[in-house]
């Protein structure tokens, strides 16, 4: 348990060492000052108390939602003090809060139906907007049975005018779509999702450009969180250094490097976004960061590389102020995240010569359209190859001028061709144009050694 400015009775201690959960240990600590600033006994707090103490709790007021987890939270804490006779008795009633409406059998069934092919975090978030998406069918008196395309068009209109984020609404509309498929496979719909929300009702995703630190801040920082006492900040190090996620940092195993047989030294990266495991290849500086991290955990029998109080992983909040801390007074055009680290490994590595599945590999991604979003091209990189273009078209040329006799073989420039399209337009989203290009290319240069062929039989 960590310190507090007040000093907690040994029962609080007590309950506190075997509470799991963060929340808890924050509103017992909480109840407890507010008890101490009105001089009050434990034996007077009732139900009149609970009310003042849930409506403003640290001097100021808090939302219903706040106060309704606080109730939750405190609830259990004053039940086992009067199951031991500190307090109460309490009337069960008077812990009752604020309810959640009730969720339809039918959301329930469909959660369940996903629940074995989908990841907690996934169901959750369904269950949140289906929940949302059937309070509102009841406000306006609609049945699941008359759900139509005008129906789902006026949900879409409802989240738009609430001014959600379009990659919010997009997610909530593809949510409501797959759950109305399901109904329409149970009989419950006349038409099928897919039907009543097409592809062109969902709004467009903004696309961002990567925001990698400029080559000068990169470098300034890196040093700074080398050169930073603080654990976490030697974290964030390690995250520049091969471009995890702030959550697979977070995650870590303190046993995380891995040893090949050649001596090379990898960083395991645990389950993440993309739910995969990955191997990471660790340069000497950042080997040495990871094990001055291992050498520095409180606990040998720890689990987690960085590990916070109550055994649980650093948060990402800390991460983040502890960045912001380190760079200090650093010009940016944009804010500082922990994620722009991610856009600048991906950044350096490409403008580096490596390839792009090479990247695509070290950052987890499963598609290269992905990787695209993160790895931007610095100007000098596409200086460079544009310069490198010309001289060899130059040089072309420039045989080409000097023995005029040669002729040009129409089948190797066509191969030419399909070579150039397929290492510089096979990728992202000209890809599938470019492979049929080059399927018809393919097809004319047999066409051509065919004919090529046959006049040589003619003559």
């Amino acid at each position: 348990m960590t310190e507090h400015r007040i000093s907690l009775p040994i029962y609080a201690k007590t309950f506190l060492a075997d509470a799991t959960r963060v929340q808890t240990e924050r509103v017992v600590v909480m109840f407890h000052r507010w008890l101490m600033e009105r001089c009050m006994e434990l034996s007077a707090f009732g139900g009149k108390e609970l009310k003042e103490f849930l409506a403003r709790p640290s001097g100021r007021a808090v939302k219903p939602g706040t106060a309704n987890s606080y109730r939750w939270e405190l609830k259990h804490y004053l039940l086992w003090l009067q199951e031991r006779g500190l307090a109460g008795p309490f009337d069960r009633q008077e812990f009752d809060g604020y309810h959640r409406k009730y969720l339809p059998e039918e959301v329930g069934e469909f959660l369940r139906y996903l629940a074995p092919t989908r990841k907690q975090g996934t169901v959750k978030g369904y269950k949140a907007t289906l929940r949302r998406f059937h309070e509102w069918l009841a406000e306006q008196r609609i049945e699941p049975s008359k759900i139509d395309r005008e129906i789902c068009l006026a949900w879409g209109r409802l989240l738009y005018e609430q001014g959600l984020h379009p990659a919010t609404r997009v997610g909530m509309m593809v949510c409501v779509r797959k759950y109305v498929d399901w109904l329409w496979e149970r009989g419950v719909t006349a038409a099928p999702g897919r039907d009543l929300i097409l592809g062109s009702d969902l709004p467009k995703k903004p696309e961002y450009l990567p925001r990698p630190l400029p080559a000068d801040n990169d470098r300034e920082l890196q040093q700074k969180l080398k050169d930073d006492q603080s654990k976490v900040g030697l974290g964030l190090y390690v995250m520049r250094r091969t471009g995890l996620r702030i959550g697979e940092l977070r995650q870590l195993d303190r046993d995380c490097v891995r040893v090949d047989h050649s001596g090379g030294h990898f960083l395991k990266v645990p389950l993440g976004k993309m739910n995969n495991e990955r191997l990471v290849p660790l340069d000497p500086a950042t080997l040495d960061a990871v094990v001055e991290l291992q050498a520095q955990a409180q606990d040998q029998e720890s689990r987690w590389l960085f590990e916070g109080s109550r055994a649980r992983p650093v948060s990402m909040a800390t991460f983040q102020s502890n960045l912001v801390r380190v760079a200090g007074d650093m010009s940016l055009a944009e804010p500082l995240t922990t994620h722009r680290l991610r856009h600048s490994f991906a950044t350096s590595l490409m403008n580096g010569g490596m390839s792009l599945v090479g990247i695509m590999k070290l950052l987890g991604h499963r598609d290269q359209r992905m990787t695209m979003r993160y790895a931007q091209i610095a100007d000098e990189t596409v200086g460079r190859e544009y310069f490198e273009a010309l001289s060899r078209v130059s040089e072309r040329y420039a045989a080409v001028g000097a023995a005029s006799e040669v002729v040009s073989d129409p089948l190797e420039l066509l191969q030419d061709v399909i070579r150039w399209l397929t290492k510089e337009l096979c990728v992202g989203r000209t890809e599938r144009h470019a492979r049929l290009l080059v399927r018809r290319l393919e097809a004319a240069c047999a066409d051509l050694a065919k004919l090529r062929s046959e006049a040589g039989r003619a003559s």
